[in-house]
């Protein structure tokens, strides 16, 4: 199973970590990955200068937009 964390802390989540959520939990539901993903919030993954901070198998990645989160997955999937 691959572990998915999007940080809410104040600094994502005024860059947009609820939008990587909602879009995020969307395309675990259309896509039936529920087997496959975990998908939960982090208060803090300390990497707040960069982006959204989103942790992937504990591997911290950052990203600017929900589509982006989405191809860091799967590039996580494709590798596993």
């Amino acid at each position: 199973m691959v572990k998915i964390k999007v940080c809410v802390g104040s600094s994502c989540y005024l860059k947009g970590a609820q939008k990587v959520i909602d879009y995020l939990e969307e395309t675990i539901k259309n896509g039936d990955l529920s087997q496959k993903l975990e998908l939960s919030g982090a208060f803090c993954l300390e990497n707040c200068g960069d982006g959204i901070a989103i942790s992937i198998n504990d591997e911290i990645f950052h990203v600017a937009t929900p589509e982006e989160a989405k191809q860091k997955i799967e590039s996580i999937i494709n590798r596993e």
